[in-house]
């Protein structure tokens, strides 16, 4: 094999677990517009929670590389939720 297949066999598997891969921590989302209320739902993705003025927020965050932060929204779009399996888990 020649070294150019391994190299690029290597910066691949280094980019996909710096950007791509699941992170198992949990990650400081920092401060939301206002106080949070109540979490209201959650996806793989993305979480939602409705401030104390009842303004709803989204908060988007995949990787390092790849988030959005907290942005007012109007209603939640369609989805399938997790936030029962979750609930269900925590008791």
């Amino acid at each position: 094999m020649s070294i150019s297949v391994l190299a690029g066999c290597a910066s691949g598997c280094f980019y996909y677990n710096r950007t791509v891969a699941p992170t198992p921590e949990w990650r400081n989302l920092g401060r939301p517009p206002e106080p949070i209320k109540e979490l209201v739902d959650a996806e793989f993705f993305t979480i939602y929670v409705r401030g104390e003025s009842g303004q709803l927020y989204s908060y988007y965050w995949e990787s390092p590389y790849a988030f959005d932060g907290w942005n007012p929204m109007e209603e939640i779009p369609e989805y399938e939720s997790f936030c029962n399996e979750a609930s269900a888990l925590l008791g």
